[in-house]
């Protein structure tokens, strides 16, 4: 028969199991979504691109729209670049910590908790 302790260690280690798994198909769907965004945006500069060549002199004059198109398009690339290229980055950087999972009970981990339950029975002992 196994005792109460023995079950709640069990217990504990297949909801960390858990939290593993659950970070882990997170971080695909993150990933996933933000690859999506940057190839959307890339094909958006691509499609600017485009058109800025394609414009021709004379319109180019009217009303400096090729310049107007260009700003635009210079600014929506920067912050499509800041944006995505330094969220990537940081879930990238975040992949190796995603198995490291503890769980805490009443502000502690289970590292905590044993700690302080030891501390309490050598108190009780030294009373």
């Amino acid at each position: 028969m196994k005792s109460l302790h023995s079950e709640s260690t069990i217990d504990f280690d297949i909801c960390l199991r858990r939290c593993r798994e659950v970070a882990e198909a997170e971080y695909a769907v993150a990933s996933e979504a933000l690859e999506q965004a940057q190839t959307s945006a890339n094909a958006a500069r691509e499609k600017i691109a485009i058109l800025l060549r394609e414009m021709s002199d004379e319109s180019a004059q009217n009303g400096g729209m090729k310049e107007i198109i260009s700003r635009s398009a210079d600014e929506i690339d920067y912050q499509m670049e800041h944006l995505l290229g330094g969220t990537l980055r940081m879930l990238h950087a975040k992949r190796p910590r995603l198995g490291k999972f503890t769980i805490a009970l009443f502000g502690k981990s289970k590292q905590e908790r044993a700690l302080s339950v030891r501390l309490s029975r050598v108190e009780m002992a030294q009373a």
